[in-house]
């Protein structure tokens, strides 16, 4: 019985029920004011936090068109190799034949090569007796049936 008693007691020293201490109610006009003094303050916050990064976003910017100028240059300068570099006299099919006229033992190598080539791609076709002889040789009196 006594713990309950002292159960009890303490539950009567925690207040559950209405606060001891009395709220102060809000001055008139405040929750009309309430939202513009929140966008107001929200505003001054963003204009700092913009004053802030206005360095930064110039950094960002002047290395921005340092690389797109580098890669125009890269561009500029590869592209005008390129044309110099293709760009080649134009000859006439007449000169053309003249220096060949002239230089015929550089291009003659490369002509008996091709006939070189012509005769190994020919290919030569054995008669029939010899064929024949061939398989009698390989065979040595073995059916012919035991080759398969």
């Amino acid at each position: 019985m006594e713990k309950e008693e002292e159960l009890h007691d303490e539950l009567k020293d925690m207040s559950f029920g209405p606060s001891v201490k009395r709220s102060t109610l809000a001055p008139d006009g405040y929750f009309d004011t309430l939202p513009d003094q929140v966008m107001n303050r929200w505003l001054l916050e963003n204009k700092k936090a913009h004053q802030v990064s206005k360095p930064l976003m110039l950094r960002r910017m002047v290395a921005a068109a340092a690389i797109v100028s580098g890669v125009c240059l890269g561009i500029a300068l590869w592209t005008h190799q390129t044309a110099t570099s293709s760009q080649t006299d134009d000859i006439s099919s007449g000169e053309a034949y003249q220096y060949i006229l002239e230089n015929i033992d550089d291009f003659a190598p490369l002509i008996l090569q091709e006939e070189q080539w012509s005769e190994i791609n020919e290919t030569l076709v054995p008669d029939a007796s010899s064929m024949e002889q061939y398989l009698m040789e390989e065979l040595d009196g073995e059916e012919f049936e035991s080759i398969f």
